[in-house]
């Protein structure tokens, strides 16, 4: 049997009452609904929690249909958790049997992306309905029944497309007025459930929000009518019929690697080696962009920055020059891997079933614990990935189909895990939707998929008013014919609109990923740290290059700010501490050996070539 997104069954019986929807001051909206357990009249008198979920139906207008934009018939806006509820015959003192349950849906929420004509968020004129319901579908019937009682005069509702009988009583109506221009910029709001940028640009500005992805859209980046996208507005007529075939030709330069650094002429190169006498401990706390940064980052050398930045294999490297202690990370999302036993939490997806916010941050601070067990101060987790389909191969490592749930539970979970000192890596950024064959596939999608579905669980997870997360992995695949690692603009989109400050890590960096996954293309993008094997000499060609330097300065910044900030790394590390790299055994035993061999090598050749000498002369000798 198949359910609705959202559908749950209890061994309680709850009933919804006084259900409410207020506009608020500053344009949100606050839905209110009491839960009542009922076991006494149903005759299951257990106790139970209830979970409120709440869910929006935008209008579908004609220049939705005009311009493509589309609308879910309802999206989940908000949920809440009841405490236990008993039932009134069994409730003891203190306990209760109904509980007021409050939700603020963020105006934000009931914007859309427009990708083709005004290129931005959109906020439409008409009217939204609010519904609560248990799943998606029970929300639908709700949001129908209410619009059959309320039609005006003439206007017909189309009952036959209910599931089952909904109830007027548990949805609303507001009524908005048009502003294309509300959410066309980010905005600062720490308060807002929905993650807002506090990002400014380099005139104080909020980023201005526009379209980045077109090269990812077969429509912009070949030419209109590539492909037909599935709409509401015709599904018969736009549901696929065959797979669209592309020419090689049409995509082959665009998959191909940059091969020399792009210099901005403005490039300067960066200070290296000074003594400012300052320590990463003295900096902890302190804002992204102070200047002491900048002094900081001064007294690291070329060498230390390369080895830092290439050589992030489940770990990131001390630096001396200025007292930067080494990390250790698991990989993830749902445990140790050497913990014992190899026990592990069940999959995300189950966490998210529960719509248990407070559940989800006591699993990441326990997560937390069993990774510092463990010598682990990073942990590449959660996942947030859309589940697409069942044959997704990480769907295990994902918690939902729905972004919304998927970046509030993540958001939960970060918090938890770093509330310990354990940073999240936050994973896959982004468009993962297969492991078969995944190392470098192209992920071809529209910007308003992108923004609502694929990109807003990371955007909760990511931004700083929300999940706060100090790292991120992106993934293999590439976005159109560009490797997500080396999208400027789909980066630009995760730290301008954003604000995200923490650092972002490849995914294994190695075989015929290396292909692809390379310096020259990821750093310049905003891919600060790879999981691979590099040292102090990795990057030396470009050490000549000022544009190169710079991001390079950069990548360092945002792994020395992340951890400070976050890490149970620098616990018990004062602005006085001193920490002196000292080579690790098996590298200094390695490159011993090379040199031994090298020189046993020139002296092998040396008597080949004496040898050859040898004979030549005797044989000459006898002519």
């Amino acid at each position: 049997m198949c359910f609705s997104f959202g559908y749950g069954e209890s061994y309680a019986d709850f009933a919804y009452s006084d259900f409410k929807v207020t506009e608020k001051e500053d344009g949100d909206f606050e839905i209110t609904v009491t839960v009542t357990n009922i076991g006494d009249e149903t005759g299951n008198e257990y106790q139970g929690k209830e979970v409120v979920e709440v869910y929006l139906q935008k209008p579908y207008t004609d220049y939705d249909i005009e311009h493509g934009v589309e609308k879910a018939a309802a999206e989940l806006v908000g949920y809440g958790k009841t405490d236990t509820l008993y039932p009134q015959s069994k409730a003891l003192d203190g306990q209760m049997n109904s509980q007021e349950i409050k939700i603020t849906v963020p105006r934000e929420l009931l914007k859309s992306y427009d990708s083709n004509y005004a290129k931005t968020y959109i906020l439409e004129d008409g009217n939204y309905y609010f519904a609560i319901g248990n799943g998606a579908h029970d929300a639908v019937n709700n949001i129908l029944a209410y619009q059959s009682e309320n039609a005006e005069s003439g206007v017909d509702v189309d009952v036959t497309k209910m599931t089952a009988p909904g109830s007027a009583k548990y949805a609303a109506e507001v009524m908005v007025v048009y502003d294309q221009e509300e959410f066309a910029v980010s905005v600062k709001d720490a308060g807002s459930k929905l993650a807002k940028s506090t990002y400014l640009n380099a005139e104080g500005e909020y980023a201005e929000i526009t379209n980045a992805l077109d090269n990812a859209d077969l429509n912009k980046y070949i030419g209109e009518g590539t492909i037909t996208y599935v709409s509401r507005n015709d599904w018969e007529g736009t549901m696929p019929q065959a797979a669209v075939i592309i020419e090689a030709d049409a995509v082959i330069d665009g998959l191909k690697n940059s091969d020399a650094v792009t210099e901005d002429p403005d490039a300067v190169m960066p200070s290296y080696g000074k003594n400012n006498g300052l320590t990463l401990a003295m900096l902890r706390g302190s804002d992204y962009n102070d200047e002491s940064w900048e002094e900081l980052l001064d007294q690291m050398s070329f060498g230390e920055q390369s080895n830092l930045i290439t050589n992030g294999y489940y770990s990131t490297k001390s630096i001396s020059s200025v007292s930067l202690p080494s990390t250790n990370a698991s990989d993830g999302p749902t445990g140790i891997g050497t913990s014992i036993g190899g026990l592990a939490f069940p999959s995300e997806g189950i966490w998210a079933s529960s719509f248990n916010d407070d559940l989800v941050e006591r699993l990441g601070e326990v997560f937390a614990l069993e990774a510092l067990a463990n010598g682990k101060t990073n942990v590449y987790a959660p996942g947030v990935n859309i589940h697409r389909m069942a044959f997704g191969g990480r769907s295990h490592e994902y918690f939902s189909e729905d972004p919304f749930l998927t970046g509030m539970i993540a958001s939960k979970e970060i918090s938890g895990l770093q509330s310990n000192g354990v940073v999240a890596t936050v994973k896959h950024f982004a468009f993962n939707d297969e492991e078969d064959q995944r190392a470098g596939i192209s992920v071809w999608l529209n910007e308003q998929e992108a923004r609502e579905i694929m990109l807003a669980a990371f955007q909760y997870a990511l931004a700083p008013e929300e999940g706060n997360a100090g790292s991120v992995m992106n993934s293999f695949n590439r976005a159109g014919t560009v490797w997500v690692g080396a999208h400027e603009s789909l980066m630009d989109i995760m730290r301008n609109e954003w604000g995200f400050n923490g650092f972002c890590i490849t995914d294994m960096a190695v075989g015929p990923a290396a292909e692809y996954m390379t310096y020259i293309n990821g750093i310049p993008a905003g891919t600060n740290l790879f999981l691979g094997s590099g040292d102090e000499t990795t990057l030396s060609e470009y050490q000549n290059s000022p544009t190169f330097s710079q991001k390079m300065r950069e990548s360092s910044h945002r792994i020395l700010y992340t951890i400070a900030n976050y890490s149970a790394e620098m616990n018990g590390i004062s602005s006085d501490t001193k920490i002196e790299v000292k080579a690790e055994w098996w590298r200094t035993l390695m490159i011993t050996a090379a040199y031994v061999l090298g020189a046993l090598s020139i002296i092998f050749i040396a008597l080949y070539i004496c040898s050859i000498i040898y004979v030549y002369k005797k044989d000459k000798i006898k002519t």
